[in-house]
């Protein structure tokens, strides 16, 4: 299909997280809402070796 920005995904929707969010008539309970967010991933093909992390003089890999 064609790409779209991500943004439009979140927020033009009738019933985006964003409005289910703030529009009590949306949530299917009377609970209050949760704040926490959410998360959006994307999978990426990266080149670079893994980064390595140090503690003290040893190396964690």
């Amino acid at each position: 299909g064609e790409p779209i920005v991500l943004a439009h995904l979140i927020t033009k929707p009738s019933h985006s997280i964003i409005n289910q969010a703030f529009d009590s008539r949306l949530r299917l309970d009377a609970r209050p809402v949760n704040a926490d967010g959410f998360g959006v991933g994307k999978p990426v093909t990266n080149t670079y070796p893994p980064k390595k992390k140090y503690y003290g003089n040893e190396v964690i890999d």
